[in-house]
């Protein structure tokens, strides 16, 4: 097991979620682009579903800017993240997602890398 010192910096297992944080902007977005042409007949529906896909771009993309500024507000914005990111998963019933978000929410609130990484 590697020392408390080397813990520091971004690395490890923390490039996992990052990496999905940066997937999940640029699928939501061209999802948000092309939202109208799936629910041309309820502009109601495409409305909802483009500002929760847009308060997840912001929130992911907050995180990520915390997180490569080693801010101690990336692990709060990466838990708020997971959380929401949870909770649109259980409405689209997809609960394999929730369970990995639930892994990834416990890994931002109990890793060392993460406490010794944003510090600022």
């Amino acid at each position: 097991m590697k020392n408390e010192k080397d813990l520091n910096g971004i690395g490890g297992w923390l490039i996992i979620p990052i990496i999905g944080m940066i997937i999940t902007i640029g699928m939501l977005f061209f999802e948000a682009l092309d939202m109208f042409s799936y629910y041309s007949y309820d502009y109601e529906i495409a409305s909802f579903i483009m500002i929760i896909d847009f308060a997840i771009i912001a929130i992911a993309g907050l995180a990520l800017y915390n997180i490569f500024n080693h801010n101690k507000l990336g692990k709060t914005m990466a838990i708020i993240f997971y959380i929401f990111i949870a909770i649109v998963n259980l409405f689209s019933i997809e609960f394999a997602m929730v369970i990995g978000n639930i892994i990834w929410l416990l890994y931002f609130i109990k890793s060392k890398r993460v406490k010794q990484t944003l510090i600022n």
